[in-house]
C-alpha cells in the first residue's frame, strides 16, 4: 500500500477556512482588461502567475467623482490600484469598475447590483476565497466602500475608504465589518467629521468601545491611527495633517490598507496586525514625528510561545503606529511577563524603539526572539496569553 501523504496542520486549516468560488475548479476564461456586464464596464487585474488551483484575494478600487476606472488603473491622481497592486505580490485579483456619470450616486442600489454582477462574473471564471473580499476607493469611492459595508459586510471582508462621505447610501448598516477610515483633518469637501461618523456605524455595529478618534496638530506632517478596542471585528482610524486627495502625503495609506487587509484571516480572526476583538489599543502616529499620545498600539500575543522582532528595513514606517518620543509604552502579560517598549530615553524595558530608516529590536532576558522576513514593518515581544506592541522606524 502506498504511504499516506499528511498535509501540514497549518495547510489543513488554511483549506478549511477559505470557501472557494467555481472558478476554483475550472479553466479561466477571462484575461486582464476591460470587461463588460448589461453595457456597464469594469477593468479585471489578473495576477501574472495565476494558478486556478489557489484562492485569491478580491480587491475593488473605486474612482472618485469626475473619475474614472482608468485613472485607477493607470495610476492618475493616486497611485496604481491605490498601491495595493505593488504591494500584493501576485496574491490577489483587482476589479476597479466604471461609475455612472463617473460617479456612485447608487440610485436604487444600482451599483451595489453592479457590484454583485461583478462578483458573479469574476468568481465562477477565476479562484477567488470569497471570505477575503474588499473595497476602497477615495472620496465618492470611499463614499462607495461606506455604502459596501453597509449592505455586503455579509459578503466582503473589510473596507477601507479614503476622505469617504455619507454619498452612496447606506442600505442596512446594521452589520459588522472590518472598518479602516482614512481622513485628512483639512478636507474641506467632506470633513473629518464625517468620516469619523461613518466609521462610528461600525464601532456600534462591531461592538467596540466608544472613544475619541485622535487627530494631528495642523501642520505637524503626522499621521495618527485610533485602534478601537473590544470590537468583534476590528476598526481603526487614521487622521492625517492634510485635505481632500486620494494620495495622502507621506504615501501611508497603501501600506496601512494592504496592512489591515491582510491582517483578516478567511475565518474572520484578526491576525498578525489590525486591532482584535480584545485588543487594548491606543491611538498611534503612523509617520515620523512624535506621537500626540504616550502610548504606541498594543495587541494580543500570537498563540506560539515564539516572540517576533522586525528585521533591518527603511520602509518599517507606515500604518502600524510609531514608537513613543519619549519615555515607554507598556502592557502586561496574562502570566505577569511584562512587554515594554522603549526609544531608549529609559533604562526600563528590553526593547528598543528603530532609530529612524530601520528597525531594530533587542530580545528579552528569556523567551525565543525570531526575526520575520525583510520589509516586515512591525515587530513583537511576549509569551502566549501576552500582548505586543508594534513600532516604527
Amino acid at each position: 500500500m502506498a504511504p499516506k501523504t499528511l498535509l501540514p496542520i497549518a495547510a489543513i486549516a488554511t483549506a478549511a477556512l477559505a470557501q472557494s468560488s467555481g472558478g476554483c475548479s475550472g479553466q479561466a476564461t477571462l484575461k486582464s482588461g476591460i470587461q463588460n456586464i448589461d453595457g456597464r464596464e469594469y477593468t479585471l487585474k489578473i495576477p501574472d502567475n495565476y494558478d486556478s488551483s489557489n484562492p485569491y484575494r478580491l480587491v475593488f478600487g473605486f474612482h472618485w467623482l469626475g473619475g474614472s476606472m482608468g485613472d485607477v488603473v493607470n495610476g492618475n491622481s493616486v497611485p496604481e490600484w491605490y498601491g495595493l497592486d505593488a504591494l500584493s505580490e501576485g496574491s490577489a485579483i483587482f476589479v476597479a469598475p466604471n461609475g455612472i456619470d463617473n460617479g456612485w450616486a447608487n440610485q436604487g442600489g444600482r451599483d451595489i447590483a453592479f457590484v454583485e454582477s461583478i462578483i458573479e462574473q469574476v468568481e465562477a471564471d477565476l479562484c477567488v476565497d470569497q471570505t477575503q473580499r474588499f473595497a476602497t476607493g477615495f472620496s465618492y469611492g470611499g463614499g462607495m466602500s461606506y455604502s459596501i459595508a453597509c449592505s455586503k459586510a455579509g459578503d466582503f471582508r473589510a473596507v477601507a475608504p479614503i476622505a469617504g462621505g455619507l454619498i452612496s447610501g447606506c442600505e442596512g448598516g446594521k452589520d459588522p465589518i472590518a472598518y479602516l477610515g482614512i481622513h485628512g483633518i483639512s478636507d474641506n469637501v467632506l470633513p473629518i467629521s464625517g468620516g469619523i461618523e461613518l466609521a462610528n456605524t461600525f464601532v456600534e455595529n462591531n461592538g467596540c468601545q466608544a472613544k475619541e478618534v485622535a487627530q494631528p496638530s495642523p501642520g505637524s506632517g503626522q499621521n495618527v491611527r485610533t485602534d478601537f478596542e473590544g470590537c468583534s471585528q476590528p476598526v481603526s482610524f487614521i487622521a492625517w495633517d492634510g485635505g481632500h486627495v486620494g494620495a495622502p502625503a507621506g504615501d501611508f495609506a497603501p501600506q496601512a490598507t494592504w496592512e489591515f487587509f491582510t491582517s483578516l484571516a478567511s475565518s474572520g480572526a484578526s491576525v498578525s496586525g489590525g486591532a482584535s476583538s480584545n485588543s487594548t489599543a491606543a491611538a498611534a502616529p503612523v509617520s515620523s514625528g512624535a506621537p500626540t499620545t504616550s502610548e504606541a498600539s498594543t495587541e494580543e500575543a500570537p498563540a506560539s510561545g515564539s516572540a517576533q522582532a522586525p528585521a533591518a528595513s527603511a520602509s518599517a514606517e507606515a500604518s502600524t503606529g510609531a514608537a513613543p518620543a519619549s519615555g515607554s509604552a507598556q502592557a502586561s502579560a496574562g502570566n505577569d511577563c511584562p512587554v515594554v517598549y522603549t526609544d531608549g530615553g529609559s533604562d526600563s524595558g528590553s526593547a528598543q524603539a528603530p532609530a529612524s530608516g530601520s528597525a531594530q529590536a533587542q530580545a528579552p532576558p528569556a523567551g525565543n526572539a525570531q526575526a520575520p522576513p525583510a520589509g516586515n514593518p512591525w515587530g513583537s515581544w511576549g509569551q502566549p496569553g501576552g500582548q505586543w506592541k508594534r513600532f516604527s522606524a
